[in-house]
């Protein structure tokens, strides 16, 4: 899987290639994703309380929104792994009763002691296997967002992209360059021109005027 940064893409003409994120084939629809992020270093606060690591992830978190291209088969890429992560989440919770309610009376303890160990376990293992092969963000400025675990496929086609977009570019400054603009004034600027010259026109004072009347 893949890295890309893509700058200001909340901007309205940003547009990314029809081409799957996930697996590379042709885009059939645009979702937009609001991704979230904060820096590595937070979670070390969780060695201080769970307190000032919510506070302090709160005021850290940056967010992104990209209306990002997928497919048919991957239009709920992140909907099918989060449903999946908390589906086995609430899993793990209902075995745990059902090991208290089937265990022998003087037993229960330690198995439900061995299913919290295990299956929390398993469940961190299958929550980080998920997160890691599902596209995510591993930085985000102002105006800035780098994703990880986009397809190869997409990577090529946005340089593809990038490179046509740059060309086009080129050619609009070689050609504005060549063929410099017309000078046009429209009404309203030949209206204030004309208020421009009369107020500097010199005039006569209004007691000649009246010394001239019969």
């Amino acid at each position: 899987m893949a890295k890309v940064t893509l700058y200001d893409p909340e901007d309205l003409e940003y547009e990314l290639p029809g081409v799957c994120m996930v697996c590379g084939h042709d885009a059939t629809t645009y979702k937009a994703r609001k991704f979230a992020w904060n820096p590595g270093w937070v979670y070390i606060l969780l060695l201080a309380g769970l307190l000032p690591f919510i506070i302090v992830a709160l005021l850290m978190t940056k967010r992104m929104t990209v209306d990002v291209p997928l497919c048919g088969r991957h239009r709920h890429h992140w909907l099918a792994r989060q449903g999946l992560v908390l589906g086995s989440f609430f899993g793990l919770i209902a075995l745990l009763f059902l090991v208290g309610a089937l265990a022998p009376p003087r037993d229960v303890g330690v198995w439900i002691g061995l299913v919290m160990l295990f299956g929390f376990i398993g469940w961190l293992v299958l929550a980080i296997v998920v997160n890691l092969g599902m596209i995510r963000p591993t930085q985000i400025t102002e105006d800035m967002i780098t994703l990880q675990s986009v397809s190869d496929e997409f990577k090529t086609a946005l340089k593809e992209w990038r490179r046509e977009a740059d060309e086009r570019d080129q050619e609009r400054e070689e050609r504005d360059r060549r063929e410099p603009p017309r000078r046009r004034r429209n009404e309203e600027d030949r209206g204030r021109y004309r208020d421009e010259f009369e107020e500097d026109r010199p005039r006569r004072p209004r007691d000649e005027y009246r010394a001239e009347e019969p």
